[in-house]
């Protein structure tokens, strides 16, 4: 399946949206959703007169740049029909259409793979618990994740890399936003030794 369609699809109904997997159980993949007629897409019966006429457009050009974007900077993208998309996020609820990586993506299906998150505004005791406990489990061989954020996330990405460990930063916008500020040098220590991923395009 192409590319360009997975992002069309996200980006028309938005990521998190309850309908893609609705619309996605209904017909054989996102193309076939671009080329489907009006009176398909309404039998689908999970679609409000709005998102209809927005699918009804089949506008690739907004996915097509978000694909230019991600050539110029790197990053890669993967969808559900990608060997490397994780398997376990095939089996959430409603995983991803698309996602963007800056790094390289630990094999996620085969890491014992830990979360440490927590406040941005932390305790000193919480950080440096956050900092040990993922180095230890870094040790252990454990692959660390967490959002990228100040205070405990940053702590336990920076506990994992001290470790020699891989850590992966889920992040709340666009690989290109560099938020918060402070963690500019964490995120490229990260993608040097893991991954940032998102499931927003640049510019997001």
């Amino acid at each position: 399946m192409s590319t360009v369609h997975w992002i069309w699809l996200q980006e028309t109904l938005g990521a998190g949206s309850n309908k893609l997997q609705a619309l996605l159980s209904r017909f054989d993949g996102p193309k076939a959703l671009f080329e489907a007629d009006e009176a398909a897409l309404r039998h689908a019966g999970c679609l409000r007169d709005a998102e209809l006429q927005k699918l009804l457009r089949r506008d690739l050009r907004p996915a097509e740049e978000i694909m230019e974007a991600c050539r110029q900077s790197g990053y890669g993208i993967l969808t559900p029909d990608d060997a490397s998309y994780p398997k376990r996020l095939l089996r959430i609820f409603n995983p991803p259409l698309t996602l963007y990586v800056c790094g390289e993506l630990p094999d996620i299906d085969e890491e014992v793979a830990i979360t440490i998150v927590g406040p941005r505004r932390a305790t000193e005791d919480g950080v440096r618990a956050a900092y040990r406990m993922a180095g230890e489990l870094a040790r252990a061989g454990c692959l660390l994740v967490s959002g990228g954020a100040m205070g405990i996330d940053g702590a336990a990405h920076r506990g994992a890399l001290k470790a020699g460990g891989k850590t992966v930063a889920v992040l709340g916008g666009g690989l290109d936003q560099i938020y918060p500020k402070g963690n500019a040098e964490l995120r490229k220590e990260i993608a040097g030794h893991g991954c940032l991923l998102s499931e927003y395009p640049p510019g997001t």
